[in-house]
């Protein structure tokens, strides 16, 4: 007989959403840590943290990163070292994955709206940032 083990909220963080982007794996958490860890040994390469827990995997547009959070937030964050690129606030809590629509980009968050964003610096199609 299978079991589900009870979990309480304050448990610890539980890793979620990732992506791999070439050679390596990106990790966030329900805590806002977004790790990068080399796919091939494990190694942890870079690690942020965002304005509250990360539920949605990122999505990679172009080659940059964008991550939403539960505080309404919108992040695009260079997969090479983690730094920030821009930041949105986008408000009504938990936000899905971003959709790339052309130059704009589109967010659905818990409390039913959708969002369409048109961000001032467009995602970079191109390799990787100096």
């Amino acid at each position: 007989m299978a079991r589900r083990a009870a979990g309480k909220k304050g448990d610890g963080p539980r890793p979620r959403p990732r992506v791999h982007v070439g050679k390596r794996l990106i990790l966030g958490d329900d805590t806002g840590h977004l790790r990068c860890l080399s796919a091939t040994n494990g190694k942890l390469l870079w690690s942020v943290r965002l304005r509250g827990g990360i539920h949605a995997p990122p999505t990679l547009v172009g080659i940059d990163l964008l991550v939403t959070t539960d505080q309404g937030r919108v992040y695009a964050i260079n997969p090479v070292d983690g730094k920030t690129l821009w930041s949105y606030r986008l408000g009504g809590g938990k936000l899905t994955s971003v959709v790339p629509a052309k130059d704009r980009l589109l967010v659905g968050s818990a409390s039913g709206w959708l969002y369409c964003i048109e961000p001032k610096v467009a995602p970079n199609p191109k390799g990787p940032r100096p």
